[in-house]
């Protein structure tokens, strides 16, 4: 077998400290990976929110004083008469849809038309 010269020596140092250099980059790439979806996935504590015990009452009185109050703000809020609200609110709950864990059928109704109503996103609403 036939010595190498130092040019070919020097170019397979070269070529076997750049693969070794790659391997390494990779490493560090994948522990960095490895950390980022670590750090994604952890679940952080949420703060606690005092509850109002009253809240869902709330709700329904926020509706109630929007639907039975006067003909003119249901019309403005929600671009139906009260009549027309309550008569949906009946066919609703005729196809089957009723209240939910924690909003009533009637709020749902006023927040659909409110945002039909006034071109609005839902994200408003939240």
């Amino acid at each position: 077998m036939a010595r190498l010269n130092r040019t070919e020596i020097r170019r397979r140092e070269e070529k076997e400290a750049f693969i070794a250099l790659t391997m390494y980059i990779r490493a560090a790439m994948c522990v960095f990976r490895l950390y980022c979806f670590i750090i994604s996935s952890a679940e952080y504590p949420r703060p606690e929110l005092s509850p109002n015990p009253n809240y869902y009452q709330t709700q329904i009185d926020a509706v109630n004083r929007l639907v039975n109050g006067n003909e003119v703000d249901c019309h403005e809020q929600l671009r139906v008469n009260r009549h027309t609200f309550f008569r949906l609110c009946c066919l609703l709950r005729g196809v089957g849809l009723g209240d939910s864990r924690y909003v009533c059928l009637e709020e749902r109704v006023a927040i659909f038309l409110f945002i039909l109503g006034h071109h609005t996103k839902q994200r408003r609403m939240n």
